[in-house]
């Protein structure tokens, strides 16, 4: 068989930086695009403002495209990282130890601000830029090895979703998604344990990585259990379950199904049906990444009519679906890059 020759290592650094700057401008391209159909200005930071208790300078109001935020989960986000340690508008949030088991991201755009309150959402957009870069450098650097495959990673919606709204998802996915890829145990460690703190439910994809894949899924619990465990022990707060996102197998969508538009109702339809053909992956293979198909895909089965009654929050939640089909089957048998002569 012919052998393949290593890609100079020049050309993978270029691939990377190329995939980086077309993700990160489709990102902000389509939170740009999208921001005179959201129709923001001062109402939105005032109503945040009231029911938060926290004051924003007023030049926010001028400049829509950093208020995408008020719309959604971003503003959960923007409270946390104004109040990290919970002790008063975070409090007062709707379930607050489950959106502080989901804080990562929150302390991430805390620590790029450098602790500016006034500077809170801005640092949420910084946050999702870098996150978005970096991803689509590693799907470059991954395209060797995986060939067209990984294009798709690109293809994720819940990553341009994440930036134009202020979300957690790219954060999740570039960690996770790393964890599973790369041959450096720590690394991948360290991105697991961050990625507990930031989408929790995306690390039922940890069991299909690369090398060390149950450690890196109890590492990711344990972490994920002491980010739930924290405000109820420390911070004296009620327990709140899965606050109304999980529900018996395919009840949330008998829930819904016949309330949506036809569009929709197909989005549900494959949403669904990627789950079921996740579980069957599963069940079918016996290497350890079946229970990886197993999580991911029940999860995707689960999930409450709260989630599935507006397709933005399913396909949030069907992320790591994405991830994890367009790295079922391992490299493409392609030699990965090697240093240049």
């Amino acid at each position: 068989m012919p052998s393949h020759s290593p890609v100079p290592a020049r050309w993978v650094v270029r691939r990377a930086l190329l995939f980086g700057l077309l993700t990160l401008v489709i990102g902000l391209g389509y939170r740009y695009l999208s921001t005179p159909r959201a129709d923001l200005g001062p109402a939105d930071l005032q109503r945040f403002e009231s029911l938060s208790g926290i004051d924003l300078p007023s030049w926010y109001e001028r400049q829509p495209f950093f208020l995408k935020w008020t719309r959604g989960d971003g503003q959960v986000y923007a409270v946390i990282a104004v109040d990290p340690l919970l002790e008063g508008p975070a409090r007062r949030l709707r379930e607050p130890d489950y959106r502080f088991s989901r804080a990562g991201y929150s302390y991430l755009a805390r620590l790029v601000v450098g602790g500016e309150v006034d500077l809170v959402p801005i640092g949420l957009l910084v946050v999702n830029s870098v996150a978005l870069f970096l991803y689509g450098a590693l799907a470059g650097r991954l395209a060797p090895a995986y060939g067209r495959r990984a294009l798709v990673l690109l293809a994720n919606p819940a990553l341009y979703i994440a930036i134009a709204g202020d979300t957690s998802e790219a954060v999740g996915l570039l960690l996770v998604t790393y964890a599973l890829t790369t041959e450096q145990t720590r690394r991948a460690g360290f991105a697991s344990a961050v990625a507990a703190t930031v989408r929790p439910d995306l690390t039922t994809l940890l069991p299909a990585a690369r090398n060390n894949g149950w450690r890196l899924t109890a590492l990711a619990l344990s972490v994920a259990a002491t980010m739930r465990a924290i405000p109820i022990v420390l911070f004296d707060l009620p327990w709140s379950g899965a606050a109304g996102t999980i529900t018996w197998p395919l009840l949330g969508y008998l829930d819904v199904v016949k309330e949506v538009d036809a569009l929709s109702r197909v989005g549900l339809l494959l949403f669904l049906a990627t789950g079921l053909a996740s579980i069957a992956v599963g069940i079918r293979r016996l290497t350890p990444d079946r229970w990886a198909f197993l999580a991911t895909g029940g999860l995707g089965v689960v999930v409450s009519a709260s989630v599935l009654s507006a397709p933005v929050n399913y396909v949030r939640a069907g992320a790591g679906l994405v991830v994890l089909w367009v790295l079922r089957a391992g490299p493409a048998g392609v030699q990965t890059p090697g240093p240049e002569c």
